[in-house]
């Protein structure tokens, strides 16, 4: 029985591990090309979902899931997104449950000395953005009546991706 219990406390470590993300990687992720976020991906456990090819009018996106539900596909434990264009910088968006995730990344927000640029008050919700030297995190954090957890998003864009969108 303590065989059990113990395989079970390591089996449910390892998926959350797999699930839970740093901002370093979020950052190293958002750099790398789509071939290496889709490998890095799947050797954590994650499947890939869905994508849209890129247009004239938007950019292409590729999404992934951690803990897909079987009957609501709609829901899952993670979600990952990656918008690029070729000869851009890429954004992507991390979007969690788990609030010891949330913190570790706001954590190492606040030890790389990243300064708050903006902050609101949503519906159902707040908005923060940090900005570093090279690139700004956006953070939504949201609990809506539909929803048993809050749900944590980060977004993950170059600097100046982040200041251009304010002109």
């Amino acid at each position: 029985m303590k065989y059990l219990i113990t395989l079970i406390l390591l089996l449910s470590f390892e998926t959350s591990k797999g699930q839970s993300l740093t901002l370093d990687q979020l950052v190293n992720l958002q750099m790398k090309d789509l071939e290496y976020v889709n490998e890095f991906h799947l050797n954590r456990g994650w499947r890939f979902d869905s994508s849209v090819v890129e247009t004239d009018d938007r950019m292409g996106r590729a999404v992934w899931a951690f803990g897909k539900s079987e009957f609501d596909t709609e829901r899952a434990v993670g979600w990952f997104n990656l918008i690029y264009s070729p000869g851009y910088e890429s954004t992507i968006t991390y979007q969690i449950h788990n609030k010891n995730f949330y913190s570790l990344i706001k954590n190492r927000i606040t030890a790389l000395g990243m300064k708050l640029a903006a902050s609101e008050i949503l519906d159902d919700g707040l908005y923060s953005v940090y900005v570093g030297q090279k690139y700004a995190v956006k953070i939504v954090s949201s609990s809506s009546s539909d929803e048993i957890v809050p749900k944590y998003i980060f977004t993950i864009l170059p600097k100046s991706q982040y200041y251009n969108s304010l002109d």
